[in-house]
């Protein structure tokens, strides 16, 4: 749009367009990597805010009671069945905290007998510190407290 001229000849301006330099990412000042500048760089003493993943599976053809669920998350073993642990009570009950966050109780922990398949045959052995949680919904075998104790450790599909 232009304003209307008195004279007959008309002139045009056109513009270029100039290059656009892309500025280099910048860097951090205490570490010296890129993606994050010196000010969100997480100091000594607190811890950068940690994701996790979950791994999933299902079971079919075995009674729900009987199912045991390897779980990375989970902080100890647990049941809800009280005839799979010789326990003892706790104090008070713990609180343990699943996915969605909600707490539910802890009332104790034992021994809970099992069968584990070593070089493709059953062998009768047990759990240590297996917490008896009523309200848990799966029987946990946390792969975390295994390893505390257990420095090698090999899972196939057999």
């Amino acid at each position: 749009m232009r304003l209307p001229s008195k004279s007959k000849d008309s002139t045009a301006l056109v513009a270029t367009r100039k290059k656009v330099f892309k500025k280099p990412e910048r860097k951090c000042y205490v570490c010296r990597k890129p993606g994050h500048l010196a000010k969100d760089f997480w100091k000594k003493g607190s811890k950068p805010k940690v994701e996790g993943d979950a791994f999933v599976c299902t079971v079919e053809g075995v009674p729900e009671s009987e199912v045991v669920i390897a779980d990375s998350g989970a902080s100890a073993h647990m049941t809800k069945h009280k005839n799979f642990v010789y326990f003892a009570k706790f104090v008070s009950p713990r609180p343990v905290y699943v996915g969605n966050s909600d707490a539910i109780m802890a009332y104790g922990q034992g021994i809970g007998n099992i069968e584990i398949k070593v070089n493709r045959k059953w062998e009768r052995d047990h759990l240590i510190e297996v917490w008896y949680v009523s309200d848990i919904s799966r029987n946990l075998f946390s792969i975390s407290q295994t390893f505390k104790r257990v420095s090698k450790s090999q899972a196939s599909k057999d």
